[in-house]
């Protein structure tokens, strides 16, 4: 038995289970899949997103990549006995049933990337033909990721530098010694040390692994800590990969089951919606439907995220837009107070969930006592003291700011996408933009956004927002418009 799978057995018979539930595990299962880990495996895996794993197995760029690194491990670990085997059998690709998988040299055939190749007595010829396919084909499994990890340190973990077979296998015939020397010193160090590759299946480490890592996909938090190290690099997007503890689910659950018909209160200002969507995607789906809906109390102040958080959450909502008197006094906490305790003694409500951080809602809790709350609230927004009130007074509260942020990247990037498009719209109707410098326009959108996170995250997530959107730049295009020639935006994508 492997290191790896000991580490794995010890793991799951100890006192560890209750954390380790905290870890997501969706990049380590996407990328075990196409490393070609056994099924058998993933599916034991407690944590695994079935939704996720099953768009995996349908996906056939996913299969393909799945089945060539399959095809190129097995190579490697049977090359002397393939080698042998090779000086009799030139003519047909049956005889290397014995040593790869048949259902896997049939589909790769049936996606024109044959492992076999005629009149070839060299298993090294082989690999650098599968090195060729893969790196033509990686790049197309990037959707499968998310855009706040560094794909190309994923992307290198397929690749076998120096091995490449080359277009038609041009390189072969042109360089084949340096072709060889590359597979055989990656063959020889896997070789040697293949029980501390992650289920003995061949990947590129940038270094040398070691029985001290452990099982290096056991975790997304483990792995892409390691992965960034390996590189010299630091991963600061913990919060993405780690999800609250199970207790503190369980809390909301608890409220929940007690309740028959719960309303959501949500004060926009003291409120990130990131980490309401977050806690609310990252609830058991059905108990989640317990909640009737939720209420919006917004000012025009607030993040750009409110007005588009109601096409990512599955609970009905509604939006109570807040105006101003006066321009420097919100009115949110007054409309909000009243909103509640209307909403209370005017239908059939037994239970709330308030959604700030602000101590100035405790007189409204204290105020409707006949209705059960549940405070949602953030670790930086939040007072000592209020939270000793809740604790003596016996209200239930939870810090949405432990959720895991993976699951809110779809309205992240809608809400960039909106503030973008907005400007684009404002160009086309005035023909005038705020500023034209890219990295203060970027700057000003995130800041609409109210998107926070470390530095370094941040910056790295605004260069995906660059390159997916700025960099192949938009398109000027002339418009007949009103009996006049003007030019508008378009994006390119």
């Amino acid at each position: 038995m492997s290191v790896n799978l000991i580490n794995d057995l010890i793991y799951s018979t100890t006192n560890h289970e209750e954390s380790a539930s905290r870890y997501k595990t969706d990049t380590v299962i996407t990328l075990s899949y196409l490393l070609g880990v056994p099924e058998s495996i993933l599916e034991k895996e407690s944590q695994i997103n079935i939704e996720k794993y099953h768009v995996l197995k349908s996906d056939i760029i996913a299969k393909t990549i799945r089945f060539l690194c399959i095809a190129r491990t097995q190579f490697l670990r049977n090359y002397s006995s393939i080698k042998a085997d090779f000086k009799e059998n030139l003519q047909s690709s049956e005889f290397l049933y014995k040593y790869i998988d048949k259902e896997i040299v049939i589909f790769l055939e049936q996606q024109g990337l044959s492992i076999y190749i005629p009149n070839n007595c060299n298993p090294t010829v082989n690999i650098a033909y599968i090195n060729q396919y893969i790196q033509d084909k990686i790049s197309l499994t990037k959707n499968l990721f998310p855009e706040w990890i560094k794909f190309g340190y994923l992307k290198s973990l397929f690749l076998m530098p120096g091995g490449y077979a080359g277009n038609k296998g041009s390189n072969i015939k042109n360089s084949f010694q340096k072709i060889y020397q590359s597979i055989f010193e990656a063959g020889k160090k896997f070789t040697r040390n293949r029980h501390c590759y992650p289920y003995q299946m061949y990947i590129t480490w940038p270094n040398e692994l070691t029985e001290s890592d452990g099982n290096i996909l056991h975790n997304d938090d483990k792995f892409l800590k390691l992965l960034y190290k390996a590189y010299g690099d630091s991963f600061q997007a913990r919060d993405y990969v780690i999800d609250a503890h199970s207790s503190t689910k369980e809390i909301i659950y608890d409220f929940l089951g007690k309740s028959t018909n719960t309303v959501v209160f949500v004060d926009c200002e003291n409120a990130d919606p990131y980490c309401l969507g977050a806690t609310i995607l990252n609830l058991d789906k059905t108990i989640v439907k317990k909640i009737k809906k939720i209420i919006l109390y917004d000012d025009i102040n607030t993040s750009s995220a409110w007005d588009s958080i109601s096409d990512h959450l599955p609970i009905p909502i509604e939006k109570e837009n807040i105006k101003r008197v006066v321009n420097n006094k919100s009115l949110t906490d007054v409309t909000m107070a009243v909103g509640i305790t209307k909403e209370c003694s005017c239908y059939d409500i037994d239970s709330a969930i308030l959604v700030s951080s602000d101590s100035d809602f405790w007189a409204v809790i204290d105020g409707n006592q006949k209705i059960n709350f549940l405070v949602l609230n953030e670790h930086k927004k939040t007072s000592d003291r209020i939270i000793n009130i809740f604790n003596e007074r016996g209200i239930p509260h939870c810090y949405m700011d432990d959720f895991a942020k993976d699951k809110i990247q779809k309205l992240k990037s809608e809400v960039l996408f909106d503030g973008l498009k907005k400007r684009i719209d404002l160009f086309n109707q005035t023909g005038t933009l705020e500023t034209l410098d890219v990295n203060e326009l970027i700057d000003k959108i995130y800041r609409e956004a109210y998107i926070q996170g470390s530095e370094s995250q941040i910056e790295f997530e605004k260069n995906v927002f660059y390159n997916k959107y700025f960099k192949s730049g938009f398109i000027l295009r002339p418009t007949q418009e009103n009996n006049s020639l003007i030019f508008k935006i378009e994006l390119t994508k």
